[in-house]
């Protein structure tokens, strides 16, 4: 419990909450392994699902074209999880990963107690679509 309020505290997006709330939404988390080359989402796929990389790296990619490297204590998913439309690009663990996940349930309970949530989001967003 303590290691994930660690990661949560380290990402852009959760790292201003305080310590209660981090605690709290640390027991919503699910957390998963991947082996290198393993699919995490296909491109097409429904996306309810907020990732957050704790150990490894996830390549984004649209068939053989790599769109970026996500890397420990960031976050993907975010726009599928905001809007629950469709990926735009396939997840792929490009080494072997742990990754905490997060629904978009409790992802919007998040942000409507807390605004500064959302506005990181807002932020990870743009800084992609650059």
């Amino acid at each position: 419990m303590i290691e994930r309020v660690f990661i949560l505290k380290r990402t852009e997006v959760f790292g201003e909450l305080g310590e209660d709330i981090l605690t709290s939404l640390s027991t919503y988390l699910d957390e998963a392994h991947y082996d290198t080359g393993e699919t995490i989402f296909k491109k097409g796929d429904v996306g309810k699902t907020l990732y957050i990389v704790v150990d490894g790296s996830v390549r984004i990619h649209d068939d053989d074209t790599t769109i970026g490297t996500i890397g420990e204590d960031e976050i993907f998913g975010e726009r599928s999880a905001l809007t629950g439309n469709l990926h735009r690009a396939s997840a792929t663990a490009a080494t072997d990963c742990k990754i905490l996940k997060l629904d978009e349930d409790l992802l919007y309970e998040v942000m409507t107690g807390h605004p500064e949530v959302a506005q990181g989001l807002i932020e990870v967003l743009l800084e992609r679509f650059k």
